[in-house]
């Protein structure tokens, strides 16, 4: 299948093709256990977790996976080992996809970030303070990639589909230790797949480097899984303030885990 270019005028036909694509197995597999051999992540449960995970893949409920973004490189590929490390490796190259920021999909990394079972995500950021960019033209066109990102990831977990988001939307520049502020775009996708028949549940990954961010540290992260959130609140904005205390409790047990090391 071609993929289109992803920029935010071609989003209709960007997210057409995303809805619908489907990725090499063999080759997400093997990519997988690459990424998952070369950096080793070291994963702790919550107890119960893991088997709770188990047991809601085999009711077929998808999972909408959450973990903190810590670095602007590595976070994505070691995200893969972690599922190819966990009950989530049956579901990759069928039943896995992760949103990333779009210019991820630009140039010599585009092909791997498909096998990856990448969806783009336009970033307001990535325009408002771009002078080229007239905001009367392109803010229209990200609320408008937008609601068809929540919508094609919505259709996706009705499907079946898990998901893996970095909720933050940006990687943490100040304390690798504390949750940034989060917006509600992932409690919207899992209440728009509620309303189109899917169950989802929610999984909080911690991810830790340790104390210092340094080249040598990407290997052997300490991951930690909290127990799944299989009901979601009411409202989104409240189920965004659930996912808010579990990411951090989820962080906080990772780098406490990764000191103990």
């Amino acid at each position: 299948m071609n993929m289109p270019e992803v920029t935010i005028e071609n989003y209709e036909n960007v997210y057409d093709a995303y809805l619908n694509y489907e990725q090499p197995r063999l080759r997400a597999l093997a990519y997988y256990a690459f990424l998952s051999a070369k950096y080793r992540p070291v994963i702790h449960y919550a107890p119960g977790a893991k088997d709770e995970v188990s047991e809601l893949l085999a009711q077929d409920r998808p999972l909408m996976i959450a973990l903190n973004h810590p670095t602007n490189t590595h976070d994505q590929f070691i995200a893969a080992g972690v599922a190819f490390r966990t009950p989530l490796r049956p579901l990759i190259g069928r039943q896995l996809r992760v949103l990333g920021k779009s210019e991820l999909f630009k140039g010599e990394h585009r092909k791997k970030i498909d096998i990856l079972g990448g969806i783009p995500v336009d970033r307001g950021k990535d325009y408002d303070d771009t002078e080229q960019y007239d905001p009367k033209i392109y803010r229209p066109l990200l609320m408008g990639s937008g609601k068809r990102l929540v919508s094609t990831a919505a259709e996706l977990m009705s499907r079946g589909t898990s998901i893996a988001i970095f909720p933050e939307g940006t990687h943490n520049v100040t304390d690798q230790t504390r949750m940034q502020k989060l917006n509600t775009g992932m409690a919207y996708i899992a209440h728009e797949a509620a309303k189109l028949g899917a169950e989802p549940a929610l999984l909080h990954v911690g991810l830790s480097y340790g104390p210092d961010l340094v080249p040598e540290k990407f290997d052997h992260a300490s991951v930690y899984v909290d127990n799944p959130v299989i009901e979601l609140d009411t409202k989104p904005f409240l189920t965004t303030k659930v996912i808010q205390e579990r990411m951090q409790w989820s962080l906080d047990e990772a780098h406490r885990l990764y000191v103990s090391l």
